[in-house]
């Protein structure tokens, strides 16, 4: 057990910054029913590469859905984010965890984890390389990185930009913004920011093919949403969202 769990460490005054995500904390279009859903293939996919005993989550799910059993799996956790609601929620869901209530650009974390997770994170950020490559000294011998991020050439922005929605895959909708996104990756931008940002790949997937917007998806039965997952892992290009694995380039086989 750490003697420090349960604890919030670390405040900056990050003013209009600050403000945004502690609105994105109370009411967010994450806090949708269909996100939920996307969730629960979320946590499956993360699940199968868990490595060691501790982990440090970088901007949790609002509600906890995917953190509130890492206890199950490690013995030291660690979580930062930048709006005291969503750890506020998350200290009365999650055992033995340590927070830090900060931006990823400036956390100070004096302690090495196994596992890092980075889930839907990378496409908030000013400069992903710069923040990548502070996550070194945060990553143990061997560890490695979990990263979500949802996918530019997903089936629904395809139809959105035939439908004259978008001018093309690349960008930033309504949506995107409200949320604070700063770009969209595909496969191959998002490898090519880890490996800029001093990582290694060593597995890619993409989670739920998506053809509709929320609202429509939410329509679907859990068996034709299920197959829709199952798809996804056979076509990742094409999914909502893309996951990648990473270790540190000089602890790459």
């Amino acid at each position: 057990m750490m003697e420090d769990a349960g604890k919030t460490f670390c405040v900056n005054k990050i003013g209009e910054t600050q403000n945004i995500l502690e609105t994105l904390g109370e009411e967010s279009v994450y806090n949708t029913c269909f996100h939920k859903k996307i969730l629960e293939f979320e946590k499956k996919e993360v699940e199968k590469f868990y490595q060691g005993r501790s982990c440090l989550v970088l901007g949790p799910s609002e509600e906890g859905e995917i953190e509130q059993d890492l206890h199950k799996h490690f013995e030291k956790i660690a979580v930062v984010d930048a709006s005291m609601n969503i750890i506020k929620k998350l200290q009365n869901k999650m055992q033995n965890c340590l927070f830090f209530h900060d931006m990823f650009e400036h956390v100070k974390i004096d302690m090495k984890f196994n596992t890092i997770l980075m889930l839907h994170i990378l496409e908030h950020l000013d400069n992903p390389i710069y923040f990548l490559q502070r996550t070194h000294d945060w990553i143990g011998q061997n560890g490695r990185i979990i990263v979500i991020t949802p996918n530019s050439e997903s089936i629904h922005r395809l139809l959105g930009v035939e439908m004259g929605i978008l001018k093309n895959t690349k960008e930033l909708g309504k949506s995107d913004c409200n949320v604070g996104h700063k770009k969209v990756y595909d496969l191959v931008s998002l490898e090519g920011t880890l490996l800029a940002g001093g990582y290694k790949v060593i597995y890619q997937s993409g989670i739920m093919v998506k053809p509709f917007h929320n609202d429509f998806m939410m329509k679907l039965s859990d068996q034709q949403l299920k197959g829709l997952y199952k798809v996804g892992v056979r076509f990742p290009e094409l999914c909502a969202d893309i996951m990648m694995v990473c270790v540190r380039k000089k602890h790459a086989l």
